[in-house]
């Protein structure tokens, strides 16, 4: 069965991005593609995986495609991408401040950890600090059970999310959490959130 449609595999790398592509072979030029390019390049294109996305294109069409103009989708099965960008500001600890987001009485767990450590008879062990930069305890609690588990006074406040069954102990409070963010925003404007407490957002009633 020939290929109609171009199938893309992209690595984005910090530094560099690779371009794997299969090419219908009713193109001018149905070859395969691997194409390298600067993950960062600025003069010459704002997005590494959509620049190697318009090169493959451009060479088995046989026509230029210029960079202003927006891609043909229709002409794409699928593209599948992964990168090293996040991994690399883990390791690096670089990148923008982030707010931790967690349940009310859980600031600490993660900083606490579960006492792992390279050596188990160090007792000078040390680690690095925090990721995040500050903490916000949101008010709510849920639980996930089964339907035998399910108590009778939470039957009205249950939902089922991802399969698993939760009972709503406290609902979030939204305005109080949607408070803590403002404020955490004026003292740092340019900051992301993550969420440990993500079935609760999802499962807010309003």
């Amino acid at each position: 069965m020939e290929m109609d449609k171009f199938r893309f595999c992209i690595d984005r790398g910090g530094t560099f991005t690779d371009v794997y592509a299969e090419v219908p072979q009713s193109c001018f030029d149905p070859r395969p593609r691997v194409i390298k390019l600067l993950s960062e390049d600025p003069e010459k294109y704002d997005n590494a995986p959509v620049e190697g996305i318009r090169r493959v294109m451009s060479e088995a069409l046989g026509i230029e495609i210029a960079r202003s103009k927006k891609l043909d989708s229709s002409m794409i099965e699928w593209i599948r991408m992964g990168t090293t960008v996040a991994t690399n500001g883990l390791l690096e600890r670089e990148g923008t401040n982030f707010v931790l987001v967690t349940s009310s009485g859980c600031a600490d767990c993660l900083e606490i950890g579960n006492q792992a450590r390279s050596d188990i008879f160090d007792i000078k062990c040390s680690k690095l600090p925090p990721l995040y930069s500050h903490v916000i305890e949101a008010k709510e609690r849920v639980r996930l059970c089964s339907s035998a588990e399910l108590r009778p006074e939470f039957e009205q406040d249950k939902a089922i999310y991802g399969g698993e069954i939760v009972e709503i102990i406290q609902p979030l409070d939204e305005d109080a959490l949607r408070d803590e963010l403002l404020i955490a925003r004026k003292k740092k404007k340019n900051f992301s959130v993550c969420y440990c407490i993500c079935a609760c957002l999802c499962l807010s009633k309003t």
